[in-house]
């Protein structure tokens, strides 16, 4: 299917949430409502959950072959974490020299980059009353953090001095960003532009020049969710449907194809560079292949993640409290015993 795509400056011709003031059906306000819990449901799954038990217990220890080893090893530490004191991990540098973390899973507090040497500074972007960071994410060239903070302002992190430097507080039509963030290139994010981070309806797919700080609209649909850039300049995302399950779009040009539909996936998702698809229902796994495909059930687990290569999953598996390594054919790998879930630790020469 075809869709008229639209860009549009970032300009403030009138608030982009004054037409939710409108009188309406209130089973359409029912609906928004809602759909907003789907959407921060979804949301949450921007930073997976770090809850390890020592140096060596991440699922990537599986493979003999940690991601960012350096640095999420000092994070995963002893003296750092602990089972009863969990990290919300947003992101590893590509180089393993730098992660992004939060010391809680929710609430008020600061983003901190831990070094390789274990040692960690706390970042506090936003207004005082507002330091909840949404989303994080490291350039591919690890020489900078694109932050958004609790109030919807899109910053950028230096990681060797840590200075913090805001970019826009907002895009187009009075958008703020959402929880979702993602560098095409080491110039370009992209963002979720969305009414506000209590309510993050509508929700458009934007597009940051870090350069000069101008904020584009990419899409006409306004139920737009977790951009990922694919391979070619193509672009996936997450349609929200009436019915608060997702359909994984991709975008080539000004042409939109739906890729699949993947259910509430409660258990998390990912979408690998070609497009392919895999996502959780929280008991199972399953993966879209290529558009128009049927989901196929690898097995059970949530929070999947493609390897590096693209060639296998890893995910956790609550019912044997086992992280595992799964072939695109639901063929188990490697196990190992650990609560470790994460981004990034997908081993595999990554």
């Amino acid at each position: 299917m075809e869709r008229q795509l639209i860009s549009a400056a970032r300009t403030r011709p009138g608030s982009a949430t004054a037409h939710l003031r409108t009188p309406v059906a209130a089973l359409f306000l029912a609906f928004l409502t809602i759909a907003a819990l789907a959407v921060r449901a979804l949301s949450q799954g921007n930073g997976p959950l770090l809850n390890a038990g020592g140096p060596g217990s991440s699922a990537a220890a599986a493979t003999g072959t940690p991601v960012a080893a350096v640095a999420l090893s000092a994070l995963l530490a002893p003296a750092s974490v602990s089972k009863s004191d969990p990290r919300l991990l947003y992101d590893a540098s590509p180089d393993g020299a730098w992660a992004a973390y939060r010391t809680s899973w929710s609430g008020p507090g600061p983003l901190y980059l831990v070094r390789s040497d274990g040692s960690a500074t706390p970042i506090l972007v936003g207004p005082n009353d507002r330091l909840e960071p949404q989303a994080a994410r490291f350039s591919p060239d690890g020489a900078r953090l694109a932050v958004v903070d609790g109030a919807g302002a899109l910053w950028t992190i230096d990681p060797q001095t840590a200075q913090a430097r805001e970019i826009a507080a907002d895009g187009p039509w009075g958008l703020v960003f959402g929880r979702s963030v993602r560098f095409g290139d080491n110039d370009h994010v992209y963002v979720q532009l969305v009414g506000s981070v209590e309510m993050p309806i509508p929700s458009r797919l934007g597009v940051v020049d870090l350069r000069d700080a101008s904020v584009a609209v990419l899409s006409d649909d306004t139920w737009a969710y977790a951009p990922r850039p694919l391979d070619g300049g193509a672009l996936a995302y997450l349609h929200l449907n009436e019915d608060g399950s997702y359909t994984a779009r991709r975008i080539d040009g000004n042409k939109v194809t739906d890729i699949g539909n993947v259910g509430f996936i409660h258990g998390g998702f990912d979408i690998r560079a070609d497009g392919a698809v895999v996502f959780s229902d929280g008991d199972q796994t399953q993966l879209i292949q290529s558009p128009g495909q049927p989901a196929r059930a690898l097995g059970a687990g949530t929070n999947p993640r493609f390897t590096a290569d693209g060639s296998s999953v890893i995910v956790y598996d609550n019912g044997a409290a086992l992280s595992k390594l799964m072939a695109l054919d639901g063929t188990v790998e490697a196990t190992s015993a650990s609560t470790f879930v994460n981004a990034v630790s997908t081993g595999k020469g990554s």
